[in-house]
């Protein structure tokens, strides 16, 4: 059964609860951002032409996924986007299959 609507009044206070998913707190894109690029200095790559060059699959593509997966809020979708890995659900099997190799 779905609940009742939510009855709003003009001029009212309300709670508003700003979570990102996995319930963690929200950071601004620009954090995000900084830390991605951060990242791929580190490896001495680049946001443009050193990201197409490399394969959807490649292990150093795939934990810098995973590190922005743990230490942001960007979506998978985010993610994928800009690493150029693919889909999303690619993204995702990619991240499994690496946290189920390290679980063994």
């Amino acid at each position: 059964m779905a609940r009742k609507l939510r009855v709003e009044y003009a001029g009212a206070i309300y709670h508003v609860m700003n979570r990102g998913d996995r319930r963690e707190l929200i950071f601004r894109e620009s954090a995000d951002r900084e830390l991605f690029l951060e990242t791929l200095g580190q490896l001495g790559w680049t946001e443009g032409t050193t990201l197409e060059e490399k394969p959807k699959g490649d292990v150093k593509k795939v934990r810098v996924a995973e590190r922005l997966r743990r230490d942001t809020t960007m979506t998978l979708e985010w993610i994928a986007e800009r690493l150029r890995m693919g889909t999303k659900t690619h993204l995702s099997h990619l991240l499994y299959w690496r946290n189920r190799g390290k679980n063994k």
